[in-house]
């Protein structure tokens, strides 16, 4: 039988299994926020991921390949895989060729917060 894992679940479980009010996943998790993050494929805990499917086979990992965000610092002239834009990371599955992409020109540390701000007041509850 197929397990299959949404990012968007495990970042969610990940929030709630943290359990940290210093964390924005805890608080995400607690107001119900969904929290996207195709990289999580990319890093340390994806390849654990990947090993632990190629051992036990039916786990299925769906990456959300339709809306990507891309808060990066790096230009393009450089040539660094940082600075591409996003169809360079269409040709490498990573979103799906139809997907909605922006790249932000910004550090992470200032674009981050004012998009967590943002979600909080767009989603704010009046009294």
């Amino acid at each position: 039988m197929d397990v299959e894992l949404l990012v968007l679940a495990s970042i969610s479980r990940l929030g709630k299994e943290i359990n940290d009010e210093r964390s924005y996943l805890h608080w995400a998790y607690k107001n119900g926020i969904p929290v996207f993050c195709p990289g999580l494929i990319d890093c340390s805990l994806g390849d654990m991921l990947y090993f632990h499917s190629f051992r036990n086979p039916g786990l299925i990992i769906d990456i959300v390949q339709d809306y990507a965000v891309f808060i990066k610092t790096a230009q393009e002239f450089d040539g660094s895989d940082s600075g591409a834009r996003p169809d360079e990371a269409v040709s490498w599955g990573k979103p799906r060729g139809s997907a909605k992409t922006v790249k932000v020109h910004c550090d992470a540390t200032i674009a981050f917060p004012v998009l967590v701000a943002e979600t909080f007041a767009a989603n704010c509850i009046e009294p």
